[in-house]
């Protein structure tokens, strides 16, 4: 075959391997500048009439599949001398198999590869098409890291209205789901079973159902229970273990319903390890990111680890400012909630249900202007949920979905409005989207939700759209890069729709949003003048004026102009008063420059606006929390709580502020209820702390893992698990050992920061268990570099105590008591117990 030509345009070059079906080669397109696969079907399947049509169906099915985890199909036929063939996109790389040879992955490795088969599978689930041999033969890794499912072959068209068909027993048998070893009709769920099987692999190492032969390996497909990832393998998450053992389920029906719900617990899961990474999984990038490992990310005081300090009032990270500052994929308003966009007919549907959405939203938003007593919570990527849960969470009254469909040459938009309280639907429109006209969708929204649309209100919330279809197009795709955090692609379509169409306002401003956002550090500045330019360089019409203002506040804020930033809002307001959003970011601006009572001033007003929106009280209760108005906090939390029960970020508000008032019963009460609702870090690190101050430190040690698995590069949480595990009879080596780990996450944070005196001081107490002399010099680094810091101070205190230093000890800790360092904390310190009872403590105190 060698030197071949096949249909006169591809030349084999080489054999790249074998098997059931048939053979692969390596060729060269001679009419473009492109290496290809070339799949020929094996000889003695020329005469089989359905193994013929099978084989061409395949060819069909994957040039349906355009999607960047999917092979690439370029071209189907028959050769010369009658064999059929598929040309295919050729990767360099190696297959997950041959990755899976040097061992079991790394969790977000292989959180990032199964996110980014899911995503392939989803889109051929979409589009009607089972693969039903997914297994590591089948899936590449690219040299750039990207996965891509290969060989379709025994994919499956299902009938168009129903995504079943009898199927047989084709699929390796270790990845075959036992209604596939049977021969009955098949589901998407025999692909999510094929990557449960997939996935425990990844993790472990080894197969779930390995045997030495074909009988065996059929036998505990069907009969074997395997066991649980996390027995072979301690360090995996439990939620993922418990995912794994799901979509392993011998029966289709106890599996995850959709490759969609498998992708978004995998996403979440990423994101509690890995945040940066997670985001462009979220994004649509699905990268093979696990391939490298993932960025480092530094912070400040987390929990503190040696003796497990319990200052939970500094612990900002956990429980958070309010969501919503955090982007446009958080909680801004409540009232209406809109879940994600779906699409229907064509990719190009797909890539426009994202923008179409955002536009959407806006429109709603801009409706609610005119009724205080409406809010909209925008779609986000963590909002699937049932509907019924929806009030809880977020306390809205209704949820907004829609479709994006092509048929032909025309696109559609679906809206269906939801009744959350006495559930079905509201009310359902369609419009046509590429028509020579925006569709009127204020009409619509204003009668359905019950809010009175005048003439006058029309001219002052109307925003003109494009009567230029293109113009319109490029606006929509604008946006869902915006959505997608690509600003360089966003910024291509909106300023296509801004030259096609200049007196589309919208496009405008999402064009300066979007360069505010595009190039590098230094070159923000010029980006951020473009943006102000192409601001005032048009009039804006009235119903884009808060919006006007509110871009322009960002792009002051983008330059540190944040006197400027707040001028603008305060414009923003004046022009929107019913906006929640405006004052959120104004408030935020002084708040985070601590002028405390400007800040105070925004937030009491949005309360008094929209006293029903628990936002605005969310606002105002963490403001409280910052300068350590505990009870008014404790005030404003309760109320978030009367609004969206459901919301766990509240009850950890509350449990940080019980904790600043020493009131231990409420705080765990608070964290318990947070952890009931939603198992989160935040609830997990600081009910860890609760546990151990009182004494109960198998709980603790517990709940330290619970946290360490979220985030597993935290040295912090490692050694508070250490800490608690410590007092925990029979369980002190494994203490010893994670003091340890932690020691050496410690000094990887040190090759970054080597001077930082903090992390100097948590490592001496990892090390002084076990290297007391070497402690004790890093102790002395800690004191040098950072001598005023009550965290320091303490923590060195505390390693000088267990050295047997305790005048030393004393002395520090009155430093550390004299610079603010919480009492509470070292009353309930059990490494301190003995020093405690020294008449020399006693003069310490205030």
């Amino acid at each position: 075959m060698i030197g071949e030509v096949i249909s006169g345009r591809y030349r084999i070059t080489a054999r790249i391997g074998s098997g059931g079906a048939g053979e692969v080669y390596e060729a060269e397109d001679l009419e473009l500048p492109r290496k290809a696969a070339i799949k020929l079907l094996a000889p003695i399947w020329g005469s089989n009439q359905q193994l013929r049509q099978r084989f061409l169906r395949e060819a069909e099915a994957l040039s349906l599949l355009d999607h960047p985890h999917i092979c690439t199909i370029y071209k189907a036929g028959e050769t010369d001398s009658g064999r059929l063939y598929i040309a295919m996109a050729h990767y360099d790389g190696e297959d997950l198999s041959a990755r899976l040879a040097a061992g079991a992955m790394v969790i977000p490795e292989a959180l990032s590869c199964a996110i980014a088969i899911t995503d392939g599978m989803e889109l051929a689930h979409r589009k009607g098409f089972l693969h039903r041999d997914l297994k590591p033969g089948n899936v590449l890794i690219t040299e750039d890291g990207i996965v891509k499912i290969l060989d379709f072959g025994l994919a499956k068209v299902p009938d168009r209205t129903q995504m079943t068909e009898t199927g047989v027993t084709m699929g390796t048998l270790a990845y075959a789901s036992p209604e596939q070893v049977r021969g009955e009709k098949l589901d998407a769920r025999t692909d999510i079973y094929a990557l449960g099987v997939l996935l425990y692999q990844m993790v472990t190492g080894t197969s779930p159902f390995a045997a030495s032969s074909a009988v065996a390996t059929l036998q505990m497909v069907m009969n074997h229970q395997p066991a649980a990832p996390r027995k072979l393998r301690s360090d995996i998450p439990r939620r993922l273990d418990q995912l794994i053992l799901r979509c392993i389920e011998k029966t289709a029906d106890q599996r995850p319903e959709s490759m969609a719900v498998v992708q978004d617990e995998l996403i979440e899961m990423l994101a509690e390890i890995s945040p940066s990474t997670a985001a462009r999984q979220r994004a649509g990038h699905v990268e093979n990111s696990g391939i490298a490992a993932p960025p480092p990310r530094r912070r400040r005081r987390l929990i503190p680890s040696v003796g497990v300090a319990a200052a939970i009032a500094l612990l900002l990270w956990l429980v958070g400012p309010p969501s919503s500052w955090f982007g446009p994929d958080q909680i801004t308003s409540i009232g209406a909630l809109v879940v994600p966009f779906s699409a229907e007919g064509s990719d190009e549907a797909s890539a426009l249900a994202a923008g179409v959405c955002l536009d959407v939203t806006g429109q709603l938003m801009r409706l609610s202007d005119l009724d205080a007593h409406r809010w909209v919570v925008p779609a986000g990527s963590s909002m699937a949920m049932a509907m019924e849960n929806a009030r809880s969470r977020y306390g809205v009254d209704a949820v907004l979905n829609g479709i994006v469909r092509a048929n032909g040459g025309e696109l559609t938009l679906t809206l269906n409005l939801h009744d959350v309280l006495q559930g079905g639907a509201l009310a359902t429109a369609s419009w046509r989207l590429n028509g020579e006209e925006a569709p009127d969708l204020l009409a619509w929204l204003s009668e359905v939700l019950d809010i009175p649309l005048e003439v006058q209100d029309r001219a002052r919330i109307e925003a003109p759209g494009s009567t230029f279809w293109p113009a319109r197009r490029d606006y929509y795709l604008g946006l869902s890069a915006l959505k997608q955090n690509d600003p360089a692609l966003a910024v291509e379509h909106l300023a296509a729709a801004h030259t096609a169409d200049q007196q589309f306002g919208a496009a405008r401003l999402s064009l300066a949003s979007a360069l505010c956002l595009l190039g590098s550090e230094a070159d923000q500045p010029r980006r951020v003048d473009q943006a102000e330019s192409l601001l005032n360089a048009y009039p804006e019409p009235r119903a884009l004026l808060g919006q006007h203002y509110a871009v322009l506040a960002e792009t002051h804020k983008a330059h540190d102009d944040q006197a400027g930033a707040a001028h603008f809002y305060n414009l923003a307001i004046n022009h929107n008063p019913a906006n929640p959003d405006y004052r959120r970011k104004h408030g935020a601006i002084w708040m985070w420059q601590a002028a405390y009572a400007s800040a105070e001033a925004v937030y009491l007003e949005a309360v008094d606006v929209n006293p029903g929106y628990y936002g605005a009280w969310e606002d105002l209760g963490f403001l409280y929390y910052l300068q350590g108005r505990n009870e008014d906090c404790i005030r404003n939390y309760s109320r978030v709580i009367e609004l969206a029960p459901s919301y766990e970020g509240s009850y950890n508000l509350l449990g940080a502020a019980h904790y600043g008032l020493e009131q231990w019963d409420q705080a765990t009460e608070m964290f318990e209820r947070s952890f009931a609702l939603r198992q989160n870090v935040a609830a997990c690190s600081n009910l860890g702390t609760l546990y151990y101050m009182n004494g109960r430190f198998e709980d603790a040690a517990e709940m330290y893992e619970w946290a360490w698995e979220y985030d597993q590069s935290d040295h912090m949480l490692l050694g508070n698990r250490a800490s608690a595990l410590r007092w925990v009879p029979g369980r002190e080596e494994e203490s010893v050992r994670l003091f340890d780990e932690a020691a050496i996450l410690a000094q990887g944070e040190l090759e970054k920061e080597p001077n930082d005196g903090v992390t100097l001081a948590f490592l001496a107490g990892y090390q002084v268990l076990s290297h007391p002399d070497q402690a004790l010099d890093v102790a002395g680094r800690a004191l040098r570099e950072d001598p005023e810091n009550p965290e320091v101070l303490y923590r060195v205190a505390v390693v000088h105590e267990e050295a047997g230093d305790r005048t030393r000890a004393l002395t520090l800790l009155g430093a550390a008591i004299e610079r603010g360092h919480p009492l509470s904390e070292i009353k309930h310190e059990r490494l301190l117990d003995d020093l405690r009872d020294d008449p020399r403590y006693q003069l310490l105190l205030p």
